[in-house]
């Protein structure tokens, strides 16, 4: 008889177990609430308003504080974990561009995960960056320019903003006497929110009546932006190149 009751002890240790879990981790998932405001990698969260399900999980809005910018619009979620992500939706104007996308906040800070930065007469897409602490955005992106598609780096903060890049480029153009080369590269900078190119490279000039060449080098010819042409002068005729 008492060797029944000890082998039915470890049975009945067990159910007790499972019913102390079965009350009270819901009575601490459902003791949890969101605070109206909070740090989360690194950045303030206020103004937070959300709501809270049964096993601990819910989701919030709240304002994301990033130095340099105004208040930015955040979507957050916990887990039934406990662990807290938020979706920042970026809509920011710094030095005159345009900081556009939503961002991933958590514990190990604020990175993109759909943005673009616009400028005159061009935006940058396929932006991969992070923001740090401090409010600076850093990272690459894509310029496309028509048919070009330039790669940049960027640094831009309230006190900065660095952004350019480079491409090869190769333009013709036939003329009754000539037909005229320009290989080179184009630069992109900015002066925000105007984005700026240069091309600097080569002209050759090949002769359609004696068939004879010639070379001219150049530097830093300023094109156009919208259009996508410079004028070169060589040997008293003024080409223009269509880059892109």
């Amino acid at each position: 008889m008492f060797g029944d009751i000890y082998r039915r002890i470890p049975s009945l240790s067990a159910f007790a177990c499972l019913l102390t879990l079965c009350f009270v981790s819901p009575c601490a998932a459902q003791g949890w609430e969101w605070p109206e405001e909070m740090r989360l990698g690194g950045f303030s969260i206020t103004n937070i308003r959300g709501t809270v399900n049964s096993d601990g999980s819910g989701e919030a809005e709240g304002i994301v504080s990033i130095p340099g910018i105004p208040g930015q619009k955040t979507r957050l979620r916990r887990s039934s974990d406990g662990d807290i992500s938020a979706e920042v939706l970026m809509s920011a104007r710094i030095s005159g561009a345009e900081l556009l996308g939503t961002y991933l906040l958590d514990a190990g800070g604020l990175r993109t995960r759909k943005a673009e930065i616009r400028l005159v007469p061009h935006s940058v897409s396929e932006v991969t960056a992070s923001v740090d602490t401090s409010g600076r955005f850093s990272g690459t992106g894509k310029a496309r320019l028509g048919r070009l598609l330039v790669p940049v780096k960027f640094s831009i903060s309230r006190d900065s903003f660095v952004l350019e890049g480079a491409a090869e480029v190769r333009a013709q153009q036939d003329t009754p006497l000539a037909k005229y080369t320009l290989s080179g590269t184009l630069k992109l900078t900015t002066r925000p929110p105007q984005m700026l190119l240069s091309v600097s490279g080569s002209v050759e000039r090949i002769g359609k009546l004696s068939n004879q060449s010639a070379r001219l080098q150049v530097s830093n010819v300023p094109v156009d932006a919208s259009q996508g042409t410079c004028s070169i002068s060589m040997e008293g005729v003024v080409v223009t190149f269509d880059l892109f």
